[in-house]
């Protein structure tokens, strides 16, 4: 609660002060103006140049260095209430699939007991992370972008996230989308995805093909 009152006063002044308003999304864009009155130019952002689909030598070196099983389901992002950490992890206990969490926690309380938590990872390792993973989950409740899931399908990962903020607009028909906290959605799509090697194949493709349209040059 407090870090919200922070950030809404600080936003509100730099959108007083601001000459020009840069927003990530059409969907930030529309909520800025809402807001604040302000009318943004859209800017998306894209993943690094670094994000591509790693070869199964790297792919091998990270899960040596972080001891990863041969097949897991990765979230990458702060945990946090907003990103349902809780609710994944509730699902791959039912699944009995490993769960790997990539990211910062606001509190270790928030880290479910029977996850792998990483903690930070280097920017270097995550290609090879996003590669590893069997599926890449992204359950926000929330979003203004949402960069890890445009990061994990430029490394041509199959990703499952949520229907929700700006992930529709970057995402497409590349990735899998739930509607968020929608249980029974989530445990069928991530049980389907984990038990079908050419769907998640497929995803991958239209992941790269996608991730190609956004790049930082454009």
């Amino acid at each position: 609660r407090g870090r919200a009152v922070g950030e809404r006063a600080i936003l509100a002044r730099a959108m007083r002060r601001a000459d020009l308003v840069i927003s990530v999304s059409a969907f930030t864009a529309e909520r800025v103006e809402h807001r604040f009155g302000r009318r943004s130019e859209v800017v998306t952002l894209a993943a690094g140049e670094g994000f591509v689909p790693p070869d199964a030598r790297e792919r091998e070196r990270v899960r040596h260095r972080y001891d990863l099983p041969e097949r897991f389901v990765l979230q990458v992002g702060t945990i946090e209430p907003r990103k349902q950490v809780a609710l994944l992890a509730d699902v791959c206990r039912e699944l009995a699939v490993p769960l790997v969490l990539a990211g910062s926690a606001w509190r270790p309380s928030d880290v479910p007991d029977h996850a792998r938590h990483l903690g930070r990872v280097p920017e270097a390792d995550l290609p090879g992370l996003y590669g590893a993973a069997t599926v890449v989950t992204y359950l926000s409740q929330y979003e203004g972008f949402g960069l890890p899931p445009l990061e994990a399908m430029a490394c041509g990962a199959p990703v499952l996230a949520t229907r929700v903020g700006a992930l529709p607009e970057h995402v497409g028909d590349a990735a899998v989308l739930v509607g968020p906290g929608h249980r029974p959605s989530v445990v069928r799509e991530l049980s389907d995805l984990w038990r079908d090697d050419s769907r998640r194949r497929e995803l991958g493709r239209r992941a790269i093909e996608q991730t190609r349209r956004l790049s930082w040059r454009a």
